[in-house]
């Protein structure tokens, strides 16, 4: 049996690990709005920052939200392309889908 020292210790790492998921989602969000928008206004392409941080959300890894959100987006059929600091390139351009596509083949 966990002694309940162990089960509040154990009851933190999950609620930590639900609100880096949150955080994920939110930043995941982010990026389709803003991915949408650019499209609306007749662009290609935009580059995406990780924030370091999120008000109201704990801390998380960075570069684990950034390798989430790349592979996301390339699930979705974009291209999608990690920059120098951690900048991310995503492009819907016809001609970068083509290319993604083929490569999938």
């Amino acid at each position: 049996m966990l002694s309940q020292d162990l089960k509040n210790v154990m009851n933190f790492q999950k609620q930590r690990k639900q609100r880096e998921i949150e955080a994920r989602k939110k930043i995941f969000q982010t990026v389709k709005n803003k991915i949408n928008n650019y499209a609306r206004l007749g662009h290609t392409y935009c580059t995406m920052d990780v924030p370091p941080f999120l008000f109201g959300y704990s801390t998380y890894d960075k570069e684990q939200i950034i390798n989430y959100i790349v592979d996301k987006i390339k699930e979705e059929g974009f291209l999608c392309e990690l920059k120098p600091n951690g900048r991310i390139y995503i492009s819907w351009d016809i001609k970068d889908i083509e290319t993604v596509q083929k490569s999938k083949k």
